[in-house]
């Protein structure tokens, strides 16, 4: 332990002595000299050396991020935390807790060092998961408050779907729920923000190692906000074949999790519902997914993802995720394990802390209520450990439950995937060469002329608009806005923007990708507000690019109907000939802002 350190830790030890040591005497404490001792030895102790991290990350990595919450460059941390533990109890009754597992007795120099670890590392565990519940990171919701969170998470998810889709990371943040918030919201993202990779080395300007989590979701200035962050792409540790799975996939996961989310906040959460039958048909449902896609790509990927982790949560969003979000809803609506715990202890707190503020902030709050007196100590126990066993009683049943799940989850699985039901490769065999090797070069930093030219995935899907219902072609409005974008109106105040690129009229083949001869066309009929003749247009412009563009109108009209179909979402043509007049007439109204030719 080097000279800094020692100092902190002797000043933080006197500044505990000053607050702390009773003004009348204690007959519990020893001196003062001696009771500075004991804290000293204890935050030595309690101290997160580098050496102590690693040990505990190794040890409960499944269940406590040690390196994420520990390892800030800003700041140093003391876990179990003696003096927050001073917050809930007399300085002799937070001694007495830490003394059988701090201070040295003569028994311990007869036991081996993971003989003290094991013991010592108890309450460090018992400490953190508590923080990780408090702090949202391990969900501890009644049933009423993850019902709510839930209905709340389903209506951000639906106003997300675009970025979703798109992108696989949402355009705002949602602050009810770290843990539903990183298990669900990604979507096989290709860019997430620059703090998930290097969260830690945010300056922490207290000795909270939560802090940055409470940054980011309880300060409510950051509730419902857009992404600003710096982004980090993820795009170079994947192939084009893999980028493209991924965007082929992203609106079949989506709207996975659009299902499972309805069918958990209309029945999972309902008291008049079969829970049992309504989580079968979700696993059904689940399992019906996966068989339709490529397993193999799936596991790939996924591995790849796990070099990307905010604490415990992978980022990619994929089936594992929706899986846990559903047998946890399931499991905590038919037992309301943290339901009947928190409910209790606030119970609990209400009758025997004088402070209690109807909040559970810490793990020692719990440990012992702030009263000396034995009597009242004795039966707050006693009511402890009623709510310990009621909380016993529930584990043995949930554990009665995961027999069940197990066995539902077996049946699905065996029944969806014995034929291993997967998507046919999308490339021939020669493509598919191909692309592997511009991945080896991509791979090795190779540069070539047509390797520059070659697109991050190939052609994209169209995402449909969600029209209000029953809209038609003469209710729909579209205005130019410049020569990339088009504004659109439609019934009931429906407003959208587009690009181009968003509803396919790209041409591919040049570099940057300009618009194609199809938007040329759609800017001819704005120019003439919808309506389209070889004899309007050599009146209304000498724009050689829109004649041409007019080359074989026939067929740039068809080609145009099935890009507006496919992007408005509707089934009649809205393009029409006039053979009468002939001239191309549009159902729609579409102009322009400005002069565009």
């Amino acid at each position: 332990m080097n000279k800094a350190i020692k100092e902190l830790i002797e000043k933080k030890a006197n500044n505990i002595i000053r607050q702390y040591y009773p003004k009348k005497s204690d007959p519990i404490l020893d001196n003062k000299a001696i009771c500075f001792d004991q804290i000293k030895t204890i935050l030595e102790k309690t101290l997160m050396t580098p050496k102590r991290i690693n040990r505990l990350h190794k040890k409960y990595k499944q269940s406590i991020p040690v390196n994420d919450i520990f390892t800030s460059d800003s700041n140093i941390f003391f876990s179990p935390n003696f003096e927050e533990a001073l917050k809930y109890d007399s300085l002799s009754g937070a001694l007495m807790s830490f003394e059988e597992l701090y201070l040295e007795s003569p028994d311990d120099f007869c036991k081996k060092p993971d003989e003290l670890y094991q013991i010592t590392d108890d309450l460090f565990f018992e400490e953190n998961i508590y923080h990780l519940r408090l702090n949202g990171i391990i969900p501890f919701f009644t049933i009423q408050e993850l019902a709510s969170v839930f209905k709340n998470f389903a209506i951000f998810f639906e106003d997300n779907k675009k970025s979703l889709i798109k992108t696989g990371w949402p355009k705002i943040r949602f602050t009810s729920s770290p843990w539903l918030f990183y298990t669900l919201a990604s979507n096989y993202p290709i860019e997430i923000p620059a703090y998930i990779k290097n969260f830690n080395k945010v300056k922490n300007p207290c000795e909270d190692p939560y802090f940055f989590i409470k940054k980011l979701f309880y300060d409510k200035s950051n509730e419902y906000t857009e992404f600003k962050d710096e982004k980090y792409s993820l795009e170079e540790f994947f192939t084009y074949e893999e980028l493209d799975f991924m965007e082929a996939i992203r609106p079949n996961i989506f709207n996975l999790k659009k299902i499972i989310l309805k069918e958990i906040n209309e029945n999972i959460f309902s008291n008049t519902s079969d829970k049992d039958m309504c989580f079968r048909k979700c696993i059904y449902t689940i399992y019906d997914y996966i068989s339709k896609c490529n397993i193999d790509n799936l596991l790939h990927i996924n591995e790849k993802y796990n070099q990307f982790k905010f604490y415990t949560y992978n980022i990619n969003g994929t089936f594992n995720s929706v899986l846990e979000i559903l047998v946890y809803a399931y499991q905590e609506s038919k037992f309301e394990k943290n339901s009947h715990f928190k409910i209790g202890y606030n119970l609990l707190l209400k009758e025997f802390s004088p402070d209690y503020k109807d909040k559970i902030e810490s793990y020692y709050q719990i440990h012992a209520p702030m009263n000396t007196d034995d009597n009242v100590y004795w039966r707050y126990i006693e009511k402890q450990g009623k709510l310990k066993t009621k909380n016993l009683e529930i584990l043995k049943k949930k554990m009665i439950n995961d027999k069940f799940i197990s066995n539902v989850l077996k049946t699905e699985k065996e029944s969806h995937l014995k034929s291993n039901s997967l998507l046919k490769p999308k490339y021939p065999p020669y493509v598919k060469n191909l692309i592997k090797l511009f991945d080896q070069m991509k791979k090795n930093n190779i540069k070539s002329d047509f390797l520059s030219e070659l697109p991050t995935s190939s052609r994209k899907r169209i995402t449909p608009l969600e029209l209000p219902p029953g809209t038609k072609w003469e209710q729909i409005i579209l205005k130019f806005i410049d020569n990339e974008s088009i504004e659109i109106k439609g019934p009931d105040n429906y407003k959208e923007v587009a690009t181009f690129r968003e509803m396919e009229f790209e041409n591919r083949k040049k570099s940057g990708r300009p618009p194609n001869k199809l938007w040329v066309f759609l800017q001819a009929l704005a120019h003439k507000k919808g309506t389209f003749s070889w004899d309007l247009l050599k009146k209304g412009t000498r724009n050689p690019n829109i004649k041409d563009a007019m080359d074989n109108a026939t067929k740039r009209k068809q080609l145009v109907n099935q890009k507006l179909k496919a992007f408005f979402n509707l089934k009649e043509d809205p393009i029409i000939y006039d053979r009468k007049n002939k001239i191309y007439q549009t159902k729609f109204e579409i102009t322009s802002e400005n002069e565009l030719f």
